[in-house]
């Protein structure tokens, strides 16, 4: 069984954690030497640096089955090429996009999953500390992102008809 995640680490990419106030890679055993013979790779101190350096090592995957792998893509590829404040509104989306949908086959997401989604992502959560996550806007911006991202899995090959 795959250990649990800690918190500061969910909603990353496979393979990613946040450490020392920076992003790193866990690179697979054996293939360090793609990677300047590290093991941890560290990919920068924000996010969109992370995602910018991590596009610029690999190879995005040309086989997505799984929702978790489209928004990975779609993070390399599509966010970067947004304008600041966008790209950012579209980073947090990522997060609790693939903490629900990443497990998900990309032909299992049905219409009322999403209704679901913005339901109970519009209700406002407060971390007791005066900080209030969550919301109506909030869940549309993430379903904004999904969208864009199934739009992109179309232009990519990943679905080739809605059904």
């Amino acid at each position: 069984m795959p250990k649990k995640r800690r918190p500061e680490n969910k909603g990353l990419p496979k393979r990613w954690t946040f450490r020392d106030n920076a992003y790193y890679y866990r690179v697979p055993t054996g293939k360090e030497a793609l990677w300047d013979g590290k093991q941890y790779f560290n990919l920068g101190k924000t996010l969109p640096e992370a995602y910018r350096k991590w596009a610029d090592r690999i190879e995005a995957s040309m086989d997505a089955k799984f929702i978790g792998e489209l928004i990975d893509r779609y993070a390399l590829e599509v966010i970067p090429e947004k304008k600041p404040k966008t790209r950012a509104s579209n980073i947090l989306s990522i997060v609790p996009l693939r903490s629900v949908f990443g497990q998900m086959k990309l032909s299992a997401l049905k219409p009322q999953m999403v209704y679901q989604y913005v339901e109970k992502r519009s209700i406002k959560v407060s971390d007791g500390n005066g900080k209030v996550t969550g919301g109506k806007v909030t869940a549309l911006r993430d379903i904004e992102v999904l969208s864009h991202a199934f739009t992109k899995a179309i232009e990519w090959g990943y679905i080739v008809r809605a059904e």
